[in-house]
């Protein structure tokens, strides 16, 4: 038996402003949409919660934000945080190194939900 990780999906109550943010802030290519739901460089996609309940009734996480984490690689973590916060996006957790050898800032998108940007420390290759 295998399994392979196919893609991660955010539940959103408004689906354009996080496909904004995905697709333009960050430069994500959106690689499959229908409706109220989206794939963005095929690994995030986005669904909003009424297509998600006309699709799955009864399986429904509870609203507010945070129902997925988006991870996402950067070339330069700080240069994004920078150029993310000047465009108002909320900034959870400032840029820092971890011991593994790599650097997370976490921002939040336009439903709540954290997104990490991350990328190799300097002098470490991913």
């Amino acid at each position: 038996m295998t399994a392979r990780a196919v893609l991660v999906c955010a539940l959103v109550d408004d689906i354009e402003p996080c496909l904004a943010f995905y697709r333009d802030a960050l430069g994500l290519k959106v690689t499959f949409r229908e409706g109220d739901y989206c794939e963005l460089d095929g690994r995030i996609a986005l669904c909003s919660r009424s297509a998600h309940r006309e699709a799955f009734p009864g399986d429904e996480p509870p609203a507010g934000g945070a129902n997925a984490v988006i991870i996402v690689r950067v070339d330069d973590v700080d240069k994004w945080v920078g150029a993310l916060r000047a465009q108002g996006v909320p900034v959870l957790q400032e840029p820092r190194e971890y011991p593994w050898g790599e650097r997370f800032a976490f921002v939040a998108d336009p439903a709540g939900n954290p997104v990490a940007l991350y990328a190799a420390s300097k002098g470490t290759q991913l």
